[in-house]
This record gives C-alpha cells, structure tokens and sequence, in this order.
C-alpha cells in the first residue's frame, strides 16, 4: 500500500529474450532515474543497461530527462542503443533492390 506521500509507478526494460516489470512506489516529487534505482533493474540487468549517464527513459514511449518527475502510474521505460539506425539499413537493402519486411527465403 502507497503512503500519502508516495506514489506508484511500474518501470520496464526488455532485451531480445525477456521483458521485466516491476511496480515501484516513490516519494512524490522522485525523478524517473529514482524510480529505475529503486525497482533494482540496474543491478538485475547491470550488462545490458550500462552506465547510468548514458541512459535513455521514457514515459509511454515519449523521451525524457533522467530528472524527469514522476507522476501517479507513470511507466518508466528504459530504452536500450539501437545496433544499426533503421534509416541506414532501408538505403542499404534499397541499393541491393530489396525491401524492409521482405522474406530473403524462396518459395
């Protein structure tokens, strides 16, 4: 149970194999980086998240700061480094006469 002067938020990290949620509560006034230290993902997934200064959060999908202030029932979303920018990879199968989303298997 949420004190008065604590609110709930769920903070969520996947990986290729696993997708982790976990309901924190907070002091009000706690920042999104707070919520991330207290739900214990950095230490859960210390290899796949990094080091704290090069973290990318979001709040249902829209960027923000790490000193971003909580709301009730915010999601925490900590983003992981894409390995290839998406616009490079469609130039690249364009210039080789393919497609996003095209099956390389033959029928």
């Amino acid at each position: 149970m949420t004190s008065i002067s604590n609110i709930d938020v769920e903070v969520v990290f996947a990986t290729k194999e696993h997708q982790w949620l976990k309901q924190v509560s907070v002091a009000k006034g706690s920042s999104a980086i707070d919520a991330v230290r207290a739900s214990g993902l950095d230490i859960h997934y210390a290899a796949e998240v990094g080091e704290e200064a090069a973290w990318s959060l979001g709040i249902f999908g829209q960027s923000v700061s790490l000193d971003y202030l909580l709301r009730k029932g915010d999601r925490v979303e900590l983003y992981r480094p894409l390995k290839a920018d998406f616009k490079d990879v469609r130039r690249e199968l364009v210039k080789q006469g393919k497609v996003m989303g095209q099956s390389t298997s033959k029928k």
